[in-house]
């Protein structure tokens, strides 16, 4: 798998819309496990706010459209 670096700045407001962990879990049909690895990777955006895990819709489709066009 290629890793990616993270961005150190997402470019994001809070009043943007996000998906939660099981909206990623079900639009990308993988694993909690997966999904941890995708984080660590940089495979996809996420913001942290306290304990919460929040994945910019925005995003997500654009780092979805990256992958299509291969």
């Amino acid at each position: 798998m290629e890793k990616h670096e993270p961005s150190s700045q997402l470019p994001i407001t809070l009043d943007e819309p996000m998906y939660d962990k099981q909206d990623i879990l079900q639009l990308f049909h993988i694993s909690n496990r997966t999904l941890v690895t995708w984080r660590k990777n940089g495979i996809i955006p996420f913001l942290q706010i306290g304990g919460k895990i929040y994945y910019p819709k925005k995003l997500v489709e654009a780092q979805l459209e990256k992958y299509r066009k291969r």
